[in-house]
């Protein structure tokens, strides 16, 4: 993969022991990344509250690479997951120079049960950005019922969705919004690059050029399989511009050491092609006249894989032998797609958003409460403006 310019990574990697609280040796992070071959591991300090004592780890090195562990073909790079468990979610920070604080806020991550839900995520999120990292939602739509996400989407602060059910993907899409994919293990939880995302990279690899990839849109996601798509021979993450009518052939392949099970074409949240397989390698192929703007992902999975999960813990791309695209745009007549049925699903889910940190929120001050509520509510209105000329 590395050869044909793909590069694999974990964006979710706590390099310590089970307890969490004791830094792992880093010399054995570089001998899993060998094994596994999983060429970036991201390496995240973590603020977490316990009531025998808080703690900061792992915190092996400050932000940014690992000394004597980053060459042509392996890199190790220090980051940081930002949290609130309450309202606003979890946020891993990739290329940053120096640690955000508070690193974590509220009840939980943040502290006892009187902690302060502020600052605000987006202010983390503003931070990242002006040190040229990138941001990746950790949970997709957030570990708990309400968070942040679309909010920060729409404002183009998230720069990648990790750990997503296609169906909260699928929605933001519909909401004519560019985002791609992201993944990771969330070690010591899971086995570290169990779940990855692969980044296309242009020239030689460079942890920038991965970061760069990212932000272009170029990944897929996996715990398993390999997997490929194109539209008129574009690869994932490009937009196409096309006249209304024009023919789109859509390919998509998977390569697996095991059998592949379902392999499926997707667009504007519909399957429209699809099959069954056991063999290890397959192709499939569609083709779609552009009536109207459309976007297209590829996914494969066991069978019943693709049923809505329920439990926080059980996250779609963290589940055995998933993998699933970043998607590729196609606009006619210069519009995105807008599905008002996503975009008005969205403007309720942030009303009860507003409402729950209006209701619940523990802040020092009622301005702090009201730039919390006001964040969300801002958001609503940018949802809302969406809906014109949706169909």
């Amino acid at each position: 993969m590395k050869a044909e310019g793909w590069i694999s990574g974990d964006t979710h990697i706590h390099w310590a022991q089970n307890s969490w609280d004791v830094n792992e040796d880093i010399a054995l992070l570089a001998m899993v990344q060998r094994a596994e071959d999983l060429r970036v591991a991201n390496n995240l300090t973590l603020y977490q509250w316990r009531p025998q004592g808080a703690f900061i780890k792992p915190d092996q090195f400050p932000m940014g690479p690992v000394p004597g562990r980053c060459d042509s073909d392996y890199h190790i790079q220090m980051g940081e997951e930002y949290r609130n468990d309450r309202f606003y979610g979890h946020v891993n920070l990739l290329n940053i120079k120096k640690i955000i604080e508070p690193i974590a806020t509220g009840p939980g991550s943040g502290g006892p049960s009187d902690a302060y839900d502020y600052p605000i995520n987006k202010t983390a999120l503003e931070e990242c950005h002006a040190q040229g990292g990138i941001c990746c939602e950790a949970h997709g739509f957030g570990p708990y019922e309400n968070a942040d996400v679309p909010i920060n989407v729409v404002n183009g602060l998230s720069d990648a969705l990790d750990q997503i059910d296609p169906e909260y993907y699928y929605l933001l899409l519909n909401c004519g919004l560019r985002i791609p994919l992201g993944n990771g293990s969330d070690h010591p939880a899971r086995v570290a690059g169990s779940a990855r995302v692969y980044v296309k990279v242009d020239g030689a690899f460079t942890y920038e050029r991965w970061i760069e990839g990212i932000r272009r849109d170029r990944t897929f996601v996996t715990s398993g399989p390999l997997l490929f798509l194109t539209v008129n021979g574009e690869d994932i993450g490009s937009k196409l511009d096309v006249a209304k009518g024009a023919l789109l052939k859509v390919h998509a392949r998977a390569v697996s050491r095991f059998p592949i099970g379902n392999l499926q074409i997707v667009s504007n949240g519909e399957v429209i092609a699809s099959l069954r397989t056991e063999d290890a390698e397959a192709e499939l192929e569609a083709e779609v006249h552009a009536v109207e703007s459309r976007w297209f992902v590829a996914r494969c999975a066991p069978e019943g894989i693709y049923a809505p999960i329920k439990t926080a813990e059980e996250y779609y791309t963290a589940r055995p032998h998933i993998a699933h695209t970043s998607a590729i745009y196609v606009n006619v007549g210069g519009q995105p797609v807008r599905k008002r049925q996503a975009i008005e699903t969205i403007i309720e889910r942030m009303k009860r958003h507003a409402a729950d940190i209006e209701a619940r929120g523990n802040f020092a001050a009622e301005a702090q409460r009201q730039e919390a509520v006001g964040y969300v509510q801002d958001g609503i209105e940018q949802y809302t403006a969406l809906l014109v000329g949706s169909s």
